[in-house]
C-alpha cells in the first residue's frame, strides 16, 4: 500500500513545515543586513538602553567564559567613560543537538544523520546612563564582531 503525503499540509506555517532560522535576527527597526549583528539602542527616561539577540556557531562553554569575561569589561568600561550602570545582563542558551532517523524498508537498517554542530543564541541588554547611544553601540559592537574570532 502506497501513502500519499497530503501537500496542503505543506503550505502551513508551522514550525515543523518552515523552518527558516530566524534566530539572530532583530527587527526592532535598527538598520542591519543578514550577516551583520547590530544592536538596538535608544534612549528610555535618561538612560542608554541597548539590546540586540545573536547566534553564534560556537562551543557554548567558550560562549560562557568569553561573555563572563565582556560584560566584566563593559562594566569598567562604563565607569571609565564616567557612566553609571544600571544593568548589564546576558542570557545564553545552547541549541540542541538533533537527530533524524528514518526507514523505509522492513529489509534496511535505520538511517540515521545526527547535527551536533552547536551554537549559542546571546541575548543581551545594557542600560547604563551618562553614554550616549552611538559610543555604547560601537561598544557592544566590538564586543559582538570579537566573538566571532573566538
Amino acid at each position: 500500500m502506497t501513502h500519499h503525503h497530503d501537500c496542503k499540509s505543506c503550505n502551513s506555517d508551522t514550525p515543523d513545515h518552515h523552518d527558516h532560522h530566524h534566530q539572530g535576527h532583530d527587527h526592532h527597526g535598527h538598520h542591519h543586513s543578514s550577516d551583520k549583528k547590530t544592536f538596538h539602542v535608544h534612549v528610555h527616561d535618561g538612560a542608554t538602553v541597548a539590546s540586540g539577540v545573536f547566534t553564534v556557531p560556537l562551543k557554548y562553554q567558550a560562549v560562557v567564559v568569553y561573555m563572563q569575561n565582556q560584560l566584566k569589561l563593559i562594566a569598567e568600561w562604563v565607569d571609565a567613560e564616567g557612566g553609571i550602570i544600571g544593568h548589564i545582563k546576558a542570557y545564553l542558551k545552547r541549541s540542541d543537538a538533533n537527530t533524524l532517523m528514518s526507514i523505509t524498508d522492513c529489509d534496511e537498517e535505520v538511517s540515521v544523520k545526527k547535527n551536533e554542530r552547536e551554537s549559542v543564541e546571546i541575548s543581551f541588554t545594557a542600560i547604563v546612563y551618562a553614554i550616549k547611544p552611538d559610543v555604547l553601540d560601537s561598544r557592544l559592537s566590538e564586543m559582538i564582531h570579537a566573538i566571532e574570532k573566538l
